[in-house]
């Protein structure tokens, strides 16, 4: 009666042939004498053991030419992309959804985008000069839309959002101990989609609220161009 390899010996040999690897694998019953292989290519030796290796190219090598199988050879790169990519390691497929968005957006950018831009600038341009008029203290130098409006009074913050709110103007606001006493205040971020109207009444909302709470005093700086 034949005996059966070890089933972890025939999956061993079958994994390393895969992966293009020649391994060494014994006989099941190398005790006794070793028959003569049918096959003169086979290779074995007086310990019982011979060479398992697979007649075409491993899987990690094939490169698609197969119709209907794909490609499982890793193209120069992949690998690094797979362990240096964050969103590759933590998320899964982006929606189709997100997709589409994103290159809608890119259409929208090719044939209006400077246009948008200019506009941004103009209406981020409004709400810094009203800072300057009310003498009020912005770390923002580059006249991009993200304007940070320190206040005199850390303790005024909460009161702050809320006439801010109330008033029909969403900021973001810094309060301690997410920043230092000297940095509390609120983030305005004015974006491409807020209307003319809008900025004149986050403007005027601006003028009351001097006059209510006490902003940090205008440094010397110098504005973006």
């Amino acid at each position: 009666m034949t005996r059966k390899r070890p089933a972890i010996v025939v999956a061993t040999a079958l994994i390393a042939a895969c992966a293009g690897v020649p391994v060494l694998v014994s006989s099941a019953n190398a005790s006794q004498p070793a028959a003569t292989p049918a096959d003169p290519d086979v290779k074995r030796s007086g310990t019982g053991s011979y060479i398992v290796q697979l007649d075409d190219s491993p899987v990690a090598e094939y490169d698609g030419d197969i119709a209907g199988l794909a490609a499982t050879r890793v193209v120069p790169g992949g690998k690094l992309l797979k362990t240096a990519a964050p969103p590759y390691l933590y998320s899964g497929p982006s929606p189709v959804a997100s997709l589409a968005t994103t290159l809608a957006g890119l259409e929208v950018n090719e044939e209006r985008g400077d246009a948008i831009r200019a506009d941004l600038w103009r209406k981020t341009a409004a709400v810094l000069d009203c800072l300057d008029r009310l003498g009020a203290h912005t770390p923002n130098r580059s006249g991009f839309p993200l304007i940070e409006v320190p206040l005199a009074r850390h303790e005024d913050v909460d009161a702050v959002g809320r006439f801010l709110f109330e008033n029909g103007i969403y900021v973001t606001l810094a309060a301690y101990p997410l920043v230092p006493r000297s940095e509390v205040g609120f983030r305005i971020q004015v974006t491409a989609a807020n209307t003319n109207a809008e900025i004149e009444q986050l403007v005027d909302v601006l003028g009351r609220l001097a006059n209510r709470f006490d902003l940090q005093p205008a440094r010397a700086k110098v504005r973006a161009a």
